[in-house]
């Protein structure tokens, strides 16, 4: 659930998300250092993107390559979505200390950091569910 609302939350945060205003009005909020500053990591966001193909490159060319410009957005909100909600967790250990280790051989073989993100793993495979779009607040 970190995840999801965190996700969530960065698209206020991602390349269509910084163009509204705290009110749901379209505007130009930034100011130039901050414009600079979102314009460098969108732009890092991007090429790290464009560099990742999960595909074969002989067999399916520049398709087998994401465009990292075309789901900008979406990668910005996966990325803020899995830190928040990696924070929350270290945060929650660091209150109530570590979980307990699992009792299957082959998981104690991984820390509890480890086993956090193999979970978010299995999560993000899942098929996407959106809001219906009666449901929006803002555009």
């Amino acid at each position: 659930m970190a995840d999801f609302a965190g996700h969530e939350l960065t698209h206020g945060f991602d390349d269509q998300g910084v163009q509204w205003d705290g009110t749901g009005v379209l505007s130009g909020w930034m100011d130039d250092t901050s414009k600079n500053a979102f314009g460098k990591m969108a732009d890092c966001v991007v090429q790290e993107y464009n560099n990742f193909c999960p595909l074969n490159k002989t067999e399916y060319g520049t398709a087998a390559c994401l465009d990292g410009a075309q789901t900008q957005g979406e990668n910005i909100a996966d990325n803020g979505g899995i830190h928040a909600a990696f924070r929350a967790y270290r945060n929650f250990i660091n209150l109530y200390g570590p979980d307990p280790q699992l009792p299957d051989d082959l998981l104690q073989e991984f820390t509890n950091d480890q086993l956090f993100f193999l979970a978010f793993s299995q999560v993000s495979g899942f098929p996407d569910v959106r809001l219906p779009q009666e449901f929006h607040f803002f555009p």
